[in-house]
């Protein structure tokens, strides 16, 4: 059976991680992916990792998942974080939007932004979001969903939260009302005002 998924490739639906402390023989590992593949519905991606801090081996499926937050569909990449509790996730982000209220003169900082999921979400109602992510794997996917998006007025600041916010809280063009982002790769992404 193939994994449900998208034209770019992209899987919908479940995603297993196995955590193995102890090898397993290959043999043995590919009767569990049968097995889960022929029992498991809308499986989209089978991984194994060999220990907590492991990110994972793509055993069968695509290594990138969508989920639908807020409206906007959000690509997650292997090893980023992402809420399992989806109904709670997206009316928390619905939530967080009606406090907020942004408006088009309204900057945003989301602090720890994972994939985007608070960020991107706001990027619509918002002048500028920064979203803040030092996570490989998580900033791959932000940058990815940016793209998907055509959120210009978002930027990635691929670093740790604690080195950040003390430089953005002393940038002019932040605090004075920059309403666009601009960047030439993944590295380098600032802040224009216009």
């Amino acid at each position: 059976r193939s994994p449900v998924r998208d034209e770019q490739g992209i899987g919908y639906g479940i995603q297993v991680t196995v955590v193995c402390r102890s090898p397993v023989s290959k043999r043995d590992m590919r009767a569990f992916v049968d097995a889960t593949v022929k029992s498991v519905p809308d499986l989209a991606a089978i991984m194994v990792a060999r220990g907590r801090h492991d990110r994972g081996t793509l055993l069968w499926g695509f290594p990138t998942l969508a989920y639908e937050m807020g409206g906007q569909i959000l690509a997650v990449p292997p090893g980023a974080f992402f809420q399992v509790n989806l109904g709670a996730a997206d009316r928390l982000v619905a939530r967080v939007r009606e406090w907020l209220a942004p408006t088009k003169t309204s900057q945003i900082i989301d602090a720890y932004s994972g994939v985007g999921v608070f960020a991107l979400n706001l990027a619509p109602f918002a002048g500028a979001v920064v979203a803040i992510e030092s996570d490989d794997s998580a900033v791959a996917g932000a940058y990815d969903n940016v793209a998907a998006l055509g959120h210009t007025n978002v930027a990635i600041h691929h670093e740790p939260v604690e080195a950040a916010l003390p430089r953005l809280a002393k940038r002019s063009d932040f605090q004075s009302g920059a309403t666009g982002c601009e960047g030439s790769d993944r590295k380098s992404t600032r802040l224009n005002s216009s």
